[in-house]
């Protein structure tokens, strides 16, 4: 009798001790390198948010060498596996479809003209992005991608004479590049270097911090100067696992994962910079473009999109409201810089 008082007794000490009840462990993968500013950047989003918890909720990080690219991670989270996701963004249009008209290159190229953008569009994705079984928790531009190339590109016909790696959700999109000139190579982004070691690929869009770091440009020695188009900072999580984190908890996560985000555009901007710096003193030639070239990329651009939209009704809805508010933001700032 007097022993099982004892242990009756330790098992509500047990559940009455504040912590010591629930401990939700949320599996996220991620395509960054722990050591990159996006892989630290979630190292510190789960530290945060063990302490807003107070130890109740932890992330446990999958890099792209346990779980592969972003279109593995996102298969992942599918089976389950997963329970959240972090990545640049060409993940995101296997969640929703819609935004993959941000991964159009040449459409927003200055940092205001996207922000105008991108926050009146974000309420209708992040509906989409909750339909589909998700949980966005912070997205938010986090660089600029530029153009590498093996020869120097100043218009579209140059770009066209090189093998151009392309990582995206759909084969319709694939072709669609490909009938207005463009050689396509569907490449993930973990498959790049061995893609350009072996010359299936001869040009390529990335961020100038991961083309140094990974010594990818030392291939492609020719850099456009135009920021030819963004990289995101996405983190997901599956409907059911932002469920299962306590109420009380969540607002101050997302305000903090948005933060984190802010700080991380900033932080990427100047590493991205001393990047171009670095590389130029390693022999990469960057390609100023002529006054004429920004008009002649567009224009190859929505030709592309003219033609992809008549396979893909889910994109013209977005693609659309995206010029509608493009035009809008042009007419009000006619003098923006280009």
């Amino acid at each position: 009798m007097k022993i099982r008082k004892i242990i009756l007794l330790f098992i509500l000490s047990v559940l009455i001790l504040p912590g010591s009840v629930y401990t939700l462990t949320i599996k996220i993968g991620s395509a960054a390198r722990p050591q990159s500013p996006w892989g630290q950047a979630l190292e510190k989003l789960g530290r945060e948010w063990k302490k807003i918890s107070r130890g109740k909720v932890q992330i446990e990080i999958y890099t792209g060498d346990i779980v592969g690219g972003e279109n593995d991670i996102i298969r992942e989270m599918y089976k389950g596996t997963l329970a959240g996701a972090a990545f640049f963004g060409s993940g995101m249009p296997k969640i929703c479809p819609g935004t993959y008209v941000y991964s159009i290159p040449l459409l927003l190229t200055t940092k205001k003209e996207h922000d105008f953008v991108f926050d009146k569009m974000k309420p209708l994705f992040e509906s989409e992005i909750e339909k589909n079984g998700f949980k966005l928790i912070t997205w938010s531009l986090s660089g600029w991608v530029r153009l590498f190339s093996k020869h120097p590109v100043f218009y579209p016909g140059d770009l066209s004479k090189h093998k151009l790696s392309l990582s995206t959700w759909s084969p319709k999109i694939d072709q669609a590049w490909r009938d207005i000139g463009f050689q396509i190579v569907p490449t993930d982004s973990k498959d790049l270097i061995m893609a350009l070691q072996g010359g299936m690929v001869e040009a390529f869009f990335l961020s100038p911090l991961e083309a140094k770091d990974g010594d990818n440009f030392t291939l492609t020695p020719n850099m456009c100067n135009i920021k030819a188009d963004k990289e995101y900072w996405c983190i997901v999580l599956t409907k059911k696992t932002w469920e299962e984190i306590p109420d009380q908890y969540k607002e101050q996560m997302e305000e903090t994962a948005q933060k984190l985000s802010k700080d991380l555009y900033e932080e990427v901007i100047k590493l991205e910079n001393e990047a171009i710096e670095k590389m130029e003193e390693r022999d990469l030639i960057v390609n100023k473009l002529p006054a004429d070239a920004l008009e002649k990329w567009q224009a190859a651009v929505h030709q592309g999109m003219d033609k992809l939209i008549d396979r893909n009704s889910q994109l013209k809805e977005a693609f659309d409201l995206m010029m509608q508010y493009l035009t809008e933001y042009r007419e009000k700032n006619p003098h923006r810089p280009r």
